[in-house]
């Protein structure tokens, strides 16, 4: 791959991909970054992360307004989740709902509508970006990397016939999971993986998250077959991405925590839309 090549190839992160689908503010500048570049890679990975963050999320939202009458209820159930839900998860549905919410909402505000149809409407985009939310994932990018071979990143959201319900569920793999090669691939790029351990060691400043993926790393060292188990191998998701997709010259992320020690280990380029929007 020639320089010039390389400059227009990146991978992408799971923040970006979801980033995408948030708020104009967030997803219109970040279009713009990535429209500079020719290819785009995701690892398939990702789809799980997607799914788990986001997708999540959106379901979320989506049963929570089946009993509800009024947005200020949707409001009311959001205000009690912030004392039971983890930041982040909060922030997330807190993103979808801002999101969909301007959606069903009219620019003109000579327009009325009721909150009953708001809250039908707010269903079914809500519905359908559940359903079609692999499509719009896969729709951006011009690779995906399938280094795993992950089983639970090729399980669609499923609707059933006659109800409302959507399956969004993420089964818990154990180590007897046979059907992907999360332990074959770590073999494989296990040089890749070792470095990463050892510059998380060495730095002490390293994010929460790659210290809590360290002593996995660490473990998988001496026994790969233990990432079959999802308990242990969402612990280092960052790092599979990341390798899955070492191809690949520039890394495109928004948290720099995680992703910049993984950048500079894998010799790549990082670059940080959010960053550089806040800079401009």
């Amino acid at each position: 791959m020639t320089n010039s090549k390389a400059n227009n190839c990146a991978h992408l992160d799971t923040t970006v991909l979801i980033d995408i689908h948030k708020a104009d503010e967030i997803s219109v500048p970040l279009c713009r970054e990535l429209n500079n570049y020719v290819f785009k890679s995701a690892s398939t990975y990702s789809k799980l992360e997607f799914k788990r963050a986001w997708l999540k999320a959106l379901y979320y939202l989506y049963s929570k307004t089946e009993k509800t009458a009024t947005i200020a209820d949707i409001l009311g159930i959001l205000n009690i989740l912030s004392s039971s839900y983890s930041s982040r998860k909060l922030k997330t549905v807190l993103e979808v709902f801002r999101r969909f919410l301007k959606i069903v909402t009219p620019n003109d505000s000579k327009v009325r509508i009721s909150d009953h149809t708001r809250i039908k409407r707010l269903r079914m985009h809500l519905r359908n970006a559940i359903l079609h939310g692999f499509e719009q994932f896969e729709k951006i990018l011009t690779h995906q990397w399938n280094g795993t071979d992950c089983t639970r990143a090729k399980e669609n959201p499923k609707a059933y016939r006659g109800c409302s319900r959507i399956d969004v569920v993420i089964p818990k793999c154990t180590e007897n999971n046979t059907y992907c090669r999360i332990d074959t691939f770590y073999t494989e790029h296990q040089k890749m993986f070792q470095n990463v351990a050892a510059a998380i060691s060495a730095d002490k400043s390293s994010s929460p998250q790659l210290a809590i993926s360290l002593p996995i790393l660490i473990e998988a060292e001496n026994n790969s077959k233990i990432l079959r188990n999802a308990l242990k191998c969402s612990k280092i998701s960052d790092c599979i991405i990341a390798i899955d997709g070492h191809k690949v010259p520039v890394y495109i992320a928004n948290n720099d925590d995680d992703w910049q020690l993984l950048a500079n280990v894998l010799g790549k380029n990082l670059v940080n839309p959010r960053k550089q929007g806040q800079e401009k």
